[in-house]
């Protein structure tokens, strides 16, 4: 009977990993939305992991935005592109967020090197793989036009 219960905890247990792992579509808006508390947009915020940013030089084209949640010129530059894509009906499909706080310090160095960002915040926007813009420290909104026109 012992041999009998372990089995079905054990399928149980299975079960919970695949039905619970499957179909889950991860909605990076609604993280950004929670997390940082902004507003609502038609702009795809997409949260970037480190090994999704070795790629951006291989025929990449797009803006990344590199930021650190403990910053607060980041996250208001975060909350004025919002409010740049919300009040001119920019045609982005997508901003690439990176947060570079949860990044180690060889993924750091390997931005510094590449994309030549060493401070937060950064917009960096590709075409191509090659790098096109960058600005590192705090843009003026009114500068935003330039910088999110494809």
């Amino acid at each position: 009977m012992c041999k009998f219960f372990k089995k079905i905890q054990l399928l149980l247990l299975l079960l919970l990993v695949l039905l619970g792992c499957s179909n889950q579509k991860h909605d990076d808006n609604a993280y950004f939305y929670e997390e940082y508390n902004v507003e609502k947009t038609t702009v795809s915020l997409k949260r970037t992991e480190f090994n999704q940013i070795t790629s951006f030089k291989k025929n990449f084209s797009g803006t990344v935005f590199f930021m650190r949640s403990d910053c607060n010129h980041s996250t208001k530059m975060l909350e004025d592109i919002i409010d740049h894509f919300n009040s001119t009906k920019n045609k982005t499909d997508n901003l690439f967020v990176v947060e570079t706080n949860f990044l180690s310090e060889n993924e750091k160095k390997y931005i510094i090197d590449n994309f030549y960002v060493g401070f937060v915040p950064a917009i960096v926007k590709f075409k191509s793989g090659s790098i096109v813009f960058t600005e590192v420290g705090i843009v003026k909104i009114e500068n935003y036009k330039d910088i999110f026109t494809e």
